[in-house]
């Protein structure tokens, strides 16, 4: 079987993250519930949020419709 990639690990803590908010328990009860520790859900905490804060540079081609003309417009994506 193989290991789960990253960004499968990081659905299924953001999934975990709004059944907890459902849940109406304390971390400690929640993350206990279902096998995790506190620290974890602190630590997955801390990742999500560090990926939400990185910033990508995209990049295009674009072709105007008169002319023919290729145009490089640089955008940023969140």
């Amino acid at each position: 079987m193989s290991q789960p990639t990253r960004s499968t690990k990081a659905q299924t803590w953001k999934q975990h993250f709004t059944d907890f908010e459902r849940s109406q328990l304390t971390v400690a009860e929640f993350y206990q519930s279902i096998g995790y520790s506190t620290p974890t859900f602190y630590r997955w905490k801390r990742k999500l949020a560090e990926s939400n804060d990185k910033v990508a540079f995209l990049r295009v081609q674009t072709t105007d419709r008169i002319g023919g003309r290729g145009r490089s417009v640089a955008g940023v994506c969140w």
